[in-house]
């Protein structure tokens, strides 16, 4: 059974990485039926679901992992991102405020949860939680300052809007969205030589 079980785990990992979703999900299902109890089957086999942007199998087979396994801050945010995508904010936050309280130390959740609140338009609960997540992993920088800069434009700030616009870009120079904001900040306040050059990145970008 352990070897059979291995053998299904290691192909369906190996189809995630292929982003092969639905081979995974019949490698994985294989796994879980020989051993339900396998926490890190039934989480990749959510996560497949997830990847196939099938949440509700996705958050009952990652609810699994968690039954077996429920300390797993891992399991806590992949959870979080199968209630994301049915934009189940009170399932979302609860799982990553979970994942947060059991020491995870990744951007994810703080991202999520800066949406969730700027959706909700509590923006300065959004700021704080894209500033963490730069804080917890440096990586998130990009997408979070774009975020940032996007309240900025919400609070009428366009100065910092668009110095937020070039930290994401400076940080990461493919960010096709802060290219089209920040050309829009520029065409408002008279610098179409500026504008012109970043619509031009923004349309490139999106032609790739």
């Amino acid at each position: 059974m352990v070897d059979s079980l291995a053998i299904y785990v290691r192909r369906g990992r190996t189809h995630m990485r292929e982003q092969a979703y639905s081979q995974a999900i019949e490698q994985l299902s294989r796994a879980v039926r020989v051993n339900p109890e396998s926490h890190e089957a039934q989480d990749m086999l959510g996560l497949a679901y997830a990847s196939k942007l099938e949440p509700g199998k996705a958050i009952e087979h990652i609810g699994k992992a968690i039954a077996i396994e429920p300390d797993d801050g891992n399991y806590q945010m992949h959870l979080g991102k199968a209630y994301m995508l049915l934009t189940d904010y009170a399932g979302a936050t609860a799982a990553y405020e979970r994942a947060i309280e059991l020491g995870l130390a990744k951007g994810k959740p703080y991202y999520d949860l800066g949406i969730i609140a700027e959706r909700e338009s509590r923006l300065d609960a959004a700021r704080s939680y894209y500033e963490k997540a730069i804080e917890v992993v440096p990586r998130f920088a990009p997408s979070c300052n774009l975020r940032l800069g996007i309240i900025a434009e919400k609070e009428g700030d366009d100065a910092k809007a668009i110095e937020l616009y070039s930290k994401a870009l400076k940080g990461d120079p493919s960010v096709m969205t802060a290219h089209y904001r920040i050309a829009q900040q520029y065409l408002r306040g008279g610098r179409q030589d500026l504008a012109e050059r970043h619509l031009e990145q923004f349309n490139r970008l999106k032609g790739r």
